[in-house]
């Protein structure tokens, strides 16, 4: 018995601590994960979001031309890219 009053403890002051300063700020609305102020401007989420997705559309629509050129300029598997790694024999 003697042996749990240490750990016993331990969980107690971090339930006490959680409660000090996470639920008890959190509860009166001071929490530090709500912001007074919003990040950014309402439409400026939105406005990154269709320019990414337009990037995307367009990094999709040029890499179907670009696959087969990639093709035909990578070396065989077991061609010259692996003779070249090979150590020199005496």
């Amino acid at each position: 018995m003697s042996d749990l009053w240490l750990p016993m403890a331990v969980v107690v002051a971090a339930f006490a601590l959680s409660y000090l300063f996470c639920v008890r700020p959190m509860r009166r609305g001071h929490c530090m994960t709500t912001r007074t102020q919003p990040a950014h401007e309402p439409g400026e989420l939105d406005r990154a979001v269709s320019d990414a997705r337009a990037e995307l559309d367009q990094l999709r629509a040029g890499s179907g031309s670009n696959r087969q050129a990639d093709a035909e300029r990578a070396p065989q598997a077991g061609g010259e890219l692996l003779a070249d790694r090979s150590p020199a024999r005496p």
